[in-house]
């Protein structure tokens, strides 16, 4: 059959098995890719936990920290607790309370500002207080409402 009696649905087929064709290349030479680099966009980053545990409310689990940290997270009190073992010691190191960490719908806004008149930073340095975090729902909460007045 010459290009002349071709019909318009095999042409169209004939374009979806070249996408097709290009596509399964492209994925194979990331594949390739990947496996010469040995991290990226298919493999498991290296920070996970080395041991994990649940129970009704509870998670436990363990990092590869070196610092022989374990976290416990109470998901009904909206408390995480962080042990260490300092020598033969059990050690508690840092509780937080997340409550108003989960009012937080997006952390990546840094036109944000405290009481202070300062940005809270939410991503990257050393955290923030529960306070600041409340700080950050609120406007943040304040910055949605007035888009939506917006629109």
């Amino acid at each position: 059959m010459d290009a002349a009696e071709e019909t318009r649905g095999e042409r169209w087929a004939r374009r979806v098995r070249h996408a097709l064709s290009a596509a399964v290349v492209a994925l194979v030479a990331l594949l390739a890719l990947d496996a010469v680099r040995g991290e990226g966009l298919f493999s498991v980053p290296t920070a996970q936990a080395t041991a994990i545990a649940a129970a009704p409310n509870f998670i436990t689990l363990s990092t590869p920290t070196g610092a022989n940290s374990f976290y416990i997270i109470d998901s009904a009190e909206e408390v995480i607790c962080v042990y260490q073992m300092r020598g033969d010691t059990l050690r508690l190191v840092s509780v937080r309370n997340f409550t108003k960490d989960t009012d937080i719908m997006d952390s990546s806004i840094e036109t944000i500002r405290g009481s202070d008149g300062k940005p809270i930073k939410i991503e990257g340095g050393s955290g923030v207080t529960t306070q600041e975090a409340k700080e950050y729902a609120d406007q943040l909460q304040k910055y949605m409402d007035d888009a939506e007045k917006k629109r």
